[in-house]
C-alpha cells in the first residue's frame, strides 16, 4: 500500500491511547469520561526532596540525643562548673523543630494533590502510620511493668489513664501524659495537630491569616 495508507486505520487506537496517557490539558492527573466519572486518575508527583529538611531533622535527632544523653550519663554535663548543662537543655527543643518540620512537610504534600477534598486519606494516612506502633508500644508496657508505679505514675497505672492513653487523649492530662509509654506525650500532640491540621491548610493560606493564626495561638497558650 501508499505510504500512510494504513495510518487511518490505527487512529482509533491513537485516539484510545491519547485518552489514556498524560497530556496537556486543564488537569492532566485526571482524565474523565464524559459523565464526569473519573477512567483515569495518573499517580501523583512524589513531594519534592529538600536537603535542607533533612538536615534540619539530623539537627533535631541530634539534639535529642544529646538530652537522653545526659539523662544516662550525668558526668558528661555535671563536670566541672557544669558548663555543658545549658548547652546540652538547649537540645530538648529537637522535638519542637521536628513538629514544625513536619507541618511545612505535610502542608507540601497537602497543597500537592489533585484530590478534591485530601481530608479523609490525609487521616486515613496518618492513622496506619501512628496508631499500630503506639498501640503494640502501649501493650509491651501494660505486659512488662502491669499496673505497677512508675516515674511519671507515682500511684500506679488505672483504667482511665489506659483508655485515654489508647484514645490518643492521654496529652491533655497531666497524670497520664507519660504514664505508660515513656516519651508518649509527643505522639499525643502529633494526633491532636492532625486532627487540626485540615483546618489549618484549608483556613490559614496567607500571611495575614497565618500571623492572626499565630497570635491567636499564642494567647490561647498564655491562658492556659
Amino acid at each position: 500500500p501508499a505510504p500512510g495508507r494504513w495510518l487511518p486505520a490505527l487512529e482509533p487506537d491513537r485516539r484510545r491511547l491519547r485518552r489514556d496517557l498524560p497530556g496537556p490539558g486543564p488537569d492532566p492527573r485526571r482524565l474523565a469520561r464524559p459523565g464526569g466519572r473519573p477512567e483515569l486518575t495518573v499517580a501523583e508527583a512524589p513531594p519534592p526532596h529538600l536537603p535542607l529538611i533533612d538536615a534540619l531533622r539530623g539537627v533535631a535527632v541530634l539534639g535529642v540525643i544529646v538530652v537522653h544523653a545526659e539523662d544516662l550519663f550525668p558526668f558528661l554535663a555535671y563536670g566541672p562548673g557544669g558548663w555543658a548543662v545549658p548547652l546540652i537543655n538547649q537540645g530538648g527543643f529537637g522535638v519542637q523543630l521536628f513538629f514544625v518540620l513536619s507541618a511545612l512537610t505535610l502542608l507540601i504534600s497537602w497543597h500537592g494533590r489533585q484530590d478534591p477534598d485530601p481530608t479523609p486519606g490525609f487521616l486515613v494516612r496518618r492513622l496506619f502510620r501512628v496508631v499500630p506502633m503506639f498501640w503494640a508500644a502501649l501493650l509491651l508496657y501494660l505486659v512488662l511493668d502491669g499496673g505497677a508505679p512508675r516515674p511519671f505514675a507515682p500511684g500506679g497505672i488505672a483504667a482511665w489513664q489506659v483508655v485515654l492513653t489508647a484514645l490518643f487523649l492521654h496529652g491533655w492530662h497531666p497524670l497520664a501524659t507519660n504514664a505508660i509509654v515513656p516519651g508518649g506525650w509527643s505522639i499525643a500532640a502529633e494526633m491532636s495537630f492532625y486532627l487540626l491540621f485540615p483546618f489549618l491548610a484549608r483556613g490559614v493560606t496567607n500571611a495575614p491569616r497565618a500571623a492572626a493564626f499565630g497570635l491567636a495561638a499564642l494567647a490561647l497558650a498564655g491562658a492556659a
